[in-house]
């Protein structure tokens, strides 16, 4: 049976194919950033504004048994959590060079469930914007309103939602490493039919470096640090994570196309049986 997803906006009723949605969406990504590029002239034309990005993080079934269904969960388990893909599609519109509003479509892919693409609550926003550029350290940030569209949306009574995300960049000098950090707030608002698809806050912190090897090929490190989340109807309180590291390495096949094969570690719940493997891709015009 086809799955579909509701346009839960008053006055926009009907159904979608999800799967139609989300195909297009990405394929246009890849078709734009096949497209020529280059940096963004004052005289830019509309066409020449618009941004592509497409991004994806799969993570795998444990090394130990690779025909498993499951990747390894938060807490270390290797039979609770299956294998996924955490999707997002965003297309923006470059005002200058440091404002970039657009829209955001993020979905999950499910290849082992009954609903393999199932869309996230889509939002609207600055999809990128430029907080401080200081020699070799830039801050990058966006912000998200999140709208009653999608398939979780729908399903789960999400009525709106923000995000407000940072993304620290330093290049140490006379050096090829890189450290930064990824973090971000979101909160979600519920219906009174919602019993929460995530956590109603998320307070995320994620350290990483990454040392190039040769023109195209990059070490990385990857670790989760902070995952402080508190659940939906539950009492005031924050629970945290175990933490999670992802050593791995970065291909840049093109200027726009980066591919990093990773393997997933949880230090405070280590066994041979539940390191994961995983694979992220970005695809992006810029």
């Amino acid at each position: 049976m086809p799955l579909t997803f509701r346009i839960g906006l008053r006055g926009l009723g009907g159904n979608v194919k999800s799967e139609r949605v989300v195909l297009g969406l990405v394929l246009f990504c890849f078709a734009a950033v096949a497209a020529p590029g280059g940096n963004l002239s004052e005289n830019a034309t509309v066409l020449e504004r618009v941004r592509a990005k497409y991004w994806t993080k799969y993570s795998g079934a444990p090394l130990a048994n690779l025909g498993s269904p499951f990747t390894t969960g938060l807490d270390g388990s290797t039979n609770s959590k299956n294998q996924n893909g955490d999707n997002l599609v965003t297309l923006g519109y470059q005002i200058n060079s440091t404002f970039r509003p657009g829209i955001g479509v993020p979905f999950n892919f499910l290849p082992i469930t009954r609903d393999v693409i199932q869309v996230k609550p889509i939002y609207v926003g600055l999809t990128d914007f430029t907080i401080l550029e200081a020699g070799n350290l830039t801050v990058h940030g966006d912000a998200r309103v999140y709208l009653p569209i999608g398939d979780v949306a729908a399903l789960q009574d999400v009525r709106t939602g923000f995000r407000a995300s940072q993304l620290v960049l330093y290049r140490i000098p006379d050096s090829n490493w890189l450290v930064g950090s990824s973090s971000y707030v979101r909160t979600y608002k519920y219906g009174d039919n919602g019993n929460g698809f995530r956590p109603d806050l998320e307070v995320f912190v994620s350290p990483f470096a990454s040392y190039r090897m040769t023109d195209r090929l990059y070490a990385v490190l990857w670790a989760d640090v902070l995952q402080l989340t508190h659940s939906y109807g539950e009492g005031v309180g924050l629970t945290n994570a175990l933490m999670d590291i992802q050593p791995g390495i970065r291909w840049d096949v093109t200027e726009s196309i980066q591919v990093n094969p990773y393997v997933n570690i949880i230090p405070g719940a280590l066994r041979w049986d539940n390191i994961s493997w995983g694979l992220a891709l970005n695809a992006a015009l810029t």
